[in-house]
């Protein structure tokens, strides 16, 4: 019988002890058709000319540094109108965004655009692409330490769920949720993760609202840092969170006044908790244009929003939602002075098992994941271990050969990752 003993060099060093601090504004909102026209929200309803001068605005107001939108034309022309017309004007520059893959072949896409002072692309996928992709953006903070490999990320996964009220509708929704949490689950490392979009929930009891909010698992549990869960459809109770509609009359834009909470930024916990060099900024969650007092009314209704006249006009005639909003901090040494459950782990490959022998500091809920240098995942495995030294044996199969990556990562987001040599 051979034994191959798992290398021991870690992959992950400690953060750098000069800090990298920064605050980054993160907006979502859905652009209600812009440069897709339709018979009843045609061109001269919706003019592209008139919403950019309403989104100049509104961007104005917020000042993003991540701006995630939903409702845009797939003709790439369109995001780059935006970019250029909006963000980018006036001799600015800072600003860029991602491209349009739209497997779904959906009328309406998503898009991201960021701010390149402070943060820059480092990856995207599309998790799912059942009526209109699901899209997992993942950045990284130019901070200081930067210089020394050390760095923090944020992963942004924009969704635009199936719209309507009936009960298929809702299992399209709780469909699309699943494959994204699955793809992710098999494919991704859990860490810092917003989940944001226009998600067309009627009820915290949903499928996809369950299944975001914990039921498919600690690592990829999405927190509501406005903590408003409930019922919150034509609920006067949930008046401050409501984000769509803006108009009591129909037409291009839904009817109803604003009665319903579909615009939503979900955090993971690592998020919550600044685990992972990043945090959300508490009681920063906020709806721009919502004051709790316009249920059932439009945006223009009385009593009047304590805005400009301008920013208002802007809002209500843009879109039918409303932008939602939050603020991270970027410090990079959160985290540090929080130990890790995980004190230390080895493994041994024999006789086709992986032996983990671990030793932690409490008891904890583990996922072990297994890549190869492609960074594909061959392997994935969830584990409770209670608290001190212990050893498991887990059969990996025969046809794994060469140097992979083995993480062990804990239900706080934490992860420690080594490397193993399989010989056959």
């Amino acid at each position: 019988m051979k034994r191959f003993a798992l290398l021991l060099t870690a992959l992950w060093m400690a953060s750098s002890p000069v800090a990298a601090q920064d605050t980054l504004t993160v907006v979502q909102y859905n652009l209600l058709n812009y440069g897709n026209y339709t018979s009843y929200c045609s061109q001269a309803v919706n003019p592209v000319a008139d919403k950019d001068e309403y989104l100049k605005l509104i961007t104005d107001q917020l000042r993003p540094d991540i701006f995630s939108v939903n409702e845009l034309s797939p003709d790439g022309g369109f995001a780059d109108r935006i970019l250029n017309n909006v963000l980018n004007r006036d001799g600015e520059t800072r600003y860029a965004r991602i491209i349009v893959p739209n497997y779904a072949g959906s009328e309406l896409v998503n898009m991201v655009y960021y701010n390149t002072q402070k943060l820059a692309y480092c990856s995207q996928v599309v998790a799912q692409s059942t009526v209109r992709d699901i899209d997992v953006v993942k950045f990284y903070f130019r901070g200081s330490g930067l210089e020394q490999g050390d760095t923090a990320f944020v992963n942004c996964v924009v969704a635009h769920l199936k719209a309507g009220e009936a009960a298929s509708d809702a299992a399209e929704r709780t469909a699309m949720v699943m494959n994204a949490l699955n793809y992710m689950d098999q494919n991704l490392a859990p860490g810092n993760y917003l989940f944001m979009g226009d998600l067309n929930l009627y009820s915290h009891t949903e499928g996809a609202f369950v299944a975001l909010t914990g039921s498919f698992g600690p690592n990829w549990t999405f927190n509501d840092p406005a903590d408003r869960v409930g019922e919150w459809h034509n609920n006067d109770l949930y008046a401050s969170v409501h984000t769509q509609s803006t108009h009591t009359s129909s037409g291009c834009w839904a009817s109803g006044g604003m009665d319903d909470r579909f615009d939503f930024i979900l955090a993971t916990n690592p998020l919550i908790n600044g685990t992972q060099q990043v945090q959300y900024v508490p009681g920063s969650y906020s709806t721009l244009g919502q004051d709790g007092q316009h249920f059932n009314k439009a945006l223009t209704d009385a009593p009047a929003l304590q805005l400009p006249a301008d920013l208002v006009n802007a809002l209500y005639t843009n879109s039918d939602h409303l932008p939602v909003s939050l603020r991270l901090k970027v410090d990079q040494s959160l985290g540090v002075e929080q130990a890790n459950a995980v004190e230390w782990f080895a493994a041994v490959v024999a006789n086709r098992q992986l032996r983990l022998n671990l030793r932690l500091l409490k008891a904890t809920s583990l996922q072990l994941t297994l890549h190869n240098l492609r960074g594909e995942q061959v392997w994935s495995q969830p584990l409770s271990a209670a608290a001190g030294s212990q050893s498991f044996d887990f059969p990996v199969g025969s046809h794994l050969n060469g140097l992979f990556l083995l993480s062990v990562t804990s239900d706080d987001g934490r992860r420690t990752t080594r490397k193993v040599m399989f010989l056959n």
